[in-house]
């Protein structure tokens, strides 16, 4: 929920309450959770994805991404995960880009982790 929708929602059934109350209600409901920044800092500073979790991983960008850190133009998430009969699935998210794109973004990735 962002913060807007958050705070239509409480002026909706909260019309007696002022700006600066449904702001700070608001503010109190979408609190996004952050990642273990130690783990992060670990990671990056080893080269070493393992170090984090994915879940922290995820949390990191979409921290960056609210911050105005990072705006991407395309994204991909790719994940594998084991199924309940031992096999693995690999399934992914992707947003602004076609098929073609989506595997020329991963080949160019793949290019910058062997080649820096």
């Amino acid at each position: 929920m962002t913060h807007n929708s958050a705070a239509a929602i409480i002026r909706k059934y909260q019309p007696t309450l002022d700006d600066a109350e449904i702001y700070e209600l608001a503010a109190a409901l979408t609190v996004v959770p952050q990642p273990d920044q130690l783990a992060e800092r670990r990671s990056t500073q080893a080269g070493d994805c393992k170090l984090w979790s994915p879940r922290d991983a995820l949390l990191a960008a979409v921290r960056d991404l609210d911050a105005g850190e990072i705006n991407p133009q395309m994204l991909v998430v790719s994940f594998r995960q084991p199924t309940e009969d031992g096999k693995l699935e690999y399934r992914y998210y992707a947003a602004g880009v076609t098929v073609l794109e989506h595997v020329g973004l991963l080949t160019m990735e793949i290019n910058h982790m062997l080649n820096g």
